[in-house]
């Protein structure tokens, strides 16, 4: 019984959840032995088989049995309902079996946030009694158990002239109420912030994190839509959708599945000038890793279609929309692993290759469009910097050089693109006892003669980590290993850091509560939060959400942001749109971001944009100036940022640039 993979098998994985115990039978298939896998506590059960490897195409059938007094309350991943759960093995595929346990009280538990003083209690007799002082809460009456489904309602007191400033966790949604109700079917969480007088709160400085919440799939790739729900996949099971608007109160209940037949792991992705997403290569689903395809998909609609696919396989390739809004590909590896040489180039129908333009470069290129002529830059991981002129040598293509950076080694460094500057931070130490870095450094293709130059330095050495544009052009750089080698967690970095783009220095923020490293992303929402997820460290199929410092006032109360509404959501090059808004005396600074699609340490799609603007006399509008060309912002959907004097950004629209 073969329990590691010949060629061509295809791996099974049971896992479990809940807080109940079950059995997980396959009957003998395909001439391998049976499977029974035992669920205990929600959790696969050490020294039980949940696992085996198939032919490929080999069709499995799996069975759920509750132990008695257990409840089987469903499937999840690879399958769905309560019946027998039918997998083809075509790919990696993740059964996820629910159980749920005899009925018990159920706990909850308050926390303390902030620096002031206060209480919460409960309107249930025997519950929570719970003191609160410079943010600490205490030992005794911040914890009790319920019946099951029981309604408690929460009652936050601040002390003397201290305030409430607002819930977290599971009482997110009630926000600055003083109450918060909560009916209890799973033990919850609940932080209740207070600030003392005339202290300054630390989300006000260091931002705050939400607390994780679950993902049907681990988010190896992370797409912001134009409609602003969120695409994620990874390597096993189907991409799935997720409406933000289901957080924080049910984040499961915004998950949907969005099946697609490629294998889109490891893939390349970009935006389309008709604003919608091409996925470019992905994993073999018979050779598995390092075997990449030519299959070329797209989202949009809410729905997958198949494109004309490249000449050759692609895994890991980066793709990048230029000015005119064709798409080019560089690097990756074929069916057979060898390196990619030529580039491709998209057209909307069909593919060219650029036979000129020849060159071995690392996977994952850090690729952006330079503003002057719209050549596409090439900013590492080599050390050596180029550009790519698709229109050279009769349309074959032909390579340039740039600079060289500061640092020679960035492997699984990040690197953003704001108003024609790219910052380019961390990586290297991939082979020790090479160190990793902590260095960051810019180019300006603005310039004649662009050249890289040394900039403040992180706090902390990081490879494997994301770096995320925020709606004030700051950037947030979040995970990461100081280790070398390739992923090790024992370096793992939890503080994030913020980048100030005047000053050119960094500062710490607040910690988030898991490790991400090798395969998560992160990326900016409408709301000017950042979500992060993923990560392949153990199973990490969750996401947290992290509210930069920009959105508190001092006193850690949600900051009062500026509100707009738009004349149109098209905007043209050159052109200019009318944005009405009570705020327009305050408004100082307005953002065009290109909406994010992240895989690997490296965002392909977002680059920052600042935007002219004029002030109407009335005082109630704003005349905004759209970029001069796509040299300059390639076309595609973007978010819109206009931000008040205090440093405040309003909530994005999602704008059409062509």
């Amino acid at each position: 019984d073969p329990q590691f993979a010949t060629t061509g098998d295809k791996q099974l994985v049971i896992g479990g959840r809940g807080n109940g115990s079950g059995t997980v039978t396959v009957p003998i298939t395909a001439g391998r032995v049976a499977i029974a896998c035992t669920i205990t506590a929600g959790q696969a059960a050490a020294g039980t088989i949940c696992s085996r490897y198939y032919p490929s195409n080999t069709v499995v059938t799996l069975t759920a049995t509750a132990v008695p007094g257990n409840t089987f309350t469903g499937w999840s991943d690879a399958c769905t309902g309560t019946g027998t759960c039918t997998v083809t093995m075509t790919l990696l595929r993740r059964v996820t079996a629910s159980f749920t346990g005899p009925a018990q009280e159920v706990p909850l538990t308050v926390t303390g946030g902030g620096s002031g003083d206060g209480t919460v209690t409960a309107d249930v007799s025997g519950g929570i009694n719970c003191t609160i002082v410079g943010g600490q809460a205490g030992t005794t009456g911040c914890s009790a158990k319920y019946g099951p489904l029981t309604l408690v309602t929460l009652h936050a007191t601040p002390s003397g002239n201290h305030l409430f400033i607002g819930w977290q966790g599971n009482c997110a949604s009630a926000g600055p109420a003083l109450t918060c109700d909560l009916t209890l079917s799973l033990a919850k969480n609940v932080e209740a912030i207070f600030g003392a007088p005339g202290v300054p709160a630390p989300e006000a400085s260091l931002g705050k994190w939400d607390r994780p919440f679950a993902t049907p799939v681990i988010a190896v790739h992370l797409v912001l839509l134009p409609d602003r729900r969120l695409l994620l996949w990874g390597e096993a099971g189907q991409p799935w959708l997720w409406d933000p608007s289901s957080y924080p109160r049910d984040p499961a209940s915004g998950f949907t599945e969005v099946p697609t037949p490629t294998e889109l792991f490891c893939s390349g992705h970009t935006w389309l000038a008709d604003q919608r997403l091409l996925v470019t290569g992905g994993q073999d689903p018979v050779l598995g890793h390092d075997h990449g395809i030519p299959d070329v998909n797209i989202f949009g609609g809410g729905a997958w279609s198949a494109a004309a696919p490249m000449s050759l396989g692609r895994w890991y390739p980066t793709a990048t929309t230029l000015g005119d809004g064709q798409v080019v590909v560089l690097s990756g590896g074929d069916n057979t692993t060898a390196r990619v040489l030529t580039p491709e180039i998209y057209d909307g129908s069909a593919w060219r290759q650029l036979t000129g333009a020849a060159l071995s470069l690392p996977y994952y290129p850090r690729s952006f469009v330079e503003p002057k002529l719209g050549r596409l830059f090439y900013a590492g991981e080599d050390f050596k910097s180029r550009y790519l002129d698709p229109t050279a040598n009769g349309g074959t293509g032909a390579w340039t050089t740039v600079a060289n950076r500061k640092v020679a080694s960035r492997g699984y460094g990040s690197a953003v693109m704001m108003d024609g500057k790219v910052l380019y931070v961390g990586g290297g130490g991939g082979a020790c006892p090479q160190l990793v870095n902590s260095s960051a450094e810019v180019i300006d293709l603005n310039e004649a003669t662009p050249s890289w130059r040394l900039v403040g330095a992180m706090a902390n050495r990081r490879r494997q980590f994301n770096a995320t544009i925020l709606a004030n052009g700051s950037v947030l750089v979040t995970g990461g290993t100081s280790t070398c080698g390739f992923n090790d967690a024992s370096g793992a970095v939890l503080s994030p850091e913020l980048w100030n783009p005047v000053t050119e220095q960094w500062t710490a923020q607040a910690s988030n509560r898991v490790v991400r490293l090798y395969h998560s992303t992160a990326l900016l929402l409408p709301d000017g939060r950042v979500v992060v997820s993923g990560s392949g460290v153990a199973r990490q199929d969750d996401a947290e959400i992290f509210t930069p410092p920009s959105l508190f006032n001092p006193n850690g109360t949600p900051a009062v942001r500026p509100t707009y509404t738009l004349s149109s959501s098209q905007l043209g090059y050159g052109g200019s749109l009318a944005v009405q808004t009570p705020n327009a005396s305050t408004i100082t600074k307005v953002t065009l971001i290109r909406l994010s699609a992240v895989t690997h340490a490296f965002n392909e799609s977002q680059q920052l944009n600042t935007l002219g603007f004029t002030r109407d006399q009335s005082g109630t509008s704003l005349t905004v100036t759209a970029p001069a060309n796509g040299n300059v912002a390639p076309p595609g959907p973007y978010m819109l940022f206009i931000i008040n004097d205090k440093g405040v950004p309003s909530q994005a629209q999602i704008v059409s640039l062509r």
